[in-house]
């Protein structure tokens, strides 16, 4: 749906649509069914409210240009009408949502009637998740999530010579994850072209973890100061348009977001545990 309003392909929106899904996919999805004129836009998830794994503003930018979010709800079936056209889905109440390790939901539904929902709905769109493709896969082994199962230090299959990395060994998870995993590959690689053993090829390192020991009061003479926000098109204005919705500091608004610190932590050591006043720090926070 997003590709093909993206290319041009899909225009003009009629009727009720229903997003499937919690994420920032489904949320993009439902923003953009606004936008393209559709009557009623109600996004429907597995998750509670605030369990969602969509960002919190984004989830309240959709909210505020008319979306209507139903947490909470399994769809169980989609009812059809003449033709064989979409009429409604029938939703299940989720009485308890818990997600493992590796990121796979199990849900239980509430039991009896009266927790099942049935929404009217001209489209719906389905915007779940995703998965790698593993079909091509072969002589190697997969978890049960059909991800190429590694040695989490070398990155290495089963296969000799063989090394994978990122959302094909862990799903889900981010572009950091998969870059950090991408090095550990290729330090592998290289150590085992040059045949070298590969578990020197990624020694973990012992991970330094700066701790308060106790609430660090802050004196009055530092100020804490608060970000700006981002000026922004009303959502009125926003949901007419596929064009930027946050405008962008002023010069002045900019200057004073710079004179912020931006370093609370480091300064807080700093100042408190060394017994010392950063006057250049202390200078940036009043």
């Amino acid at each position: 749906f997003l590709k093909e309003v993206k290319l041009g392909e899909k225009g003009h929106l009629k009727g009720r649509v229903i997003v499937i899904g919690g994420g920032n996919v489904a949320v993009d999805a439902a923003r953009t069914a606004v936008r393209l004129g559709s009557t009623r836009v109600t996004l429907v998830c597995l998750d509670g409210r605030s369990e969602m794994p969509a960002f919190a503003w984004e989830i309240e930018k959709a909210e505020s240009e008319g979306v209507e979010i139903c947490p909470s709800l399994a769809p169980q079936k989609i009812l059809s009408k003449t033709g064989g056209k979409v009429k409604s889905v029938v939703f299940a109440k989720v009485a308890r949502l818990s997600k493992s390790q590796n990121g796979r939901l199990t849900w239980e539904l509430a039991a009896g009637p009266e927790n099942e929902l049935i929404l009217e709905a001209d489209i719906v769109i389905a915007a779940i998740g995703q998965s790698p493709d593993t079909s091509f896969i072969k002589e190697m082994s997969l978890t049960d999530t059909r991800t190429i199962r590694v040695d989490e230090e070398t990155m290495a299959t089963d296969r000799p010579g063989i090394f994978a990395a990122g959302d094909v060994v862990r799903y889900p998870g981010t572009i950091v994850e998969a870059i950090a995993a991408g090095h550990r590959a290729a330090k592998s690689i290289n150590h085992y072209l040059k045949g070298k053993p590969l578990q020197s090829a990624s020694k973990k390192k012992a991970k330094e973890v700066f701790r308060l020991e106790e609430e660090t009061v802050i004196p009055s003479f530092l100020v804490k100061k608060q970000r700006w926000d981002m000026p922004s098109l009303s959502s009125r204005d926003a949901a007419r348009s596929f064009g930027e919705t946050d405008l962008g500091y002023t010069i002045w608004q900019a200057g004073e977001e710079a004179k912020r610190c931006l370093n609370c932590r480091m300064c807080g050591n700093c100042i408190f545990e060394r017994g010392q006043l950063c006057f250049e720090t202390s200078t940036r926070l009043l």
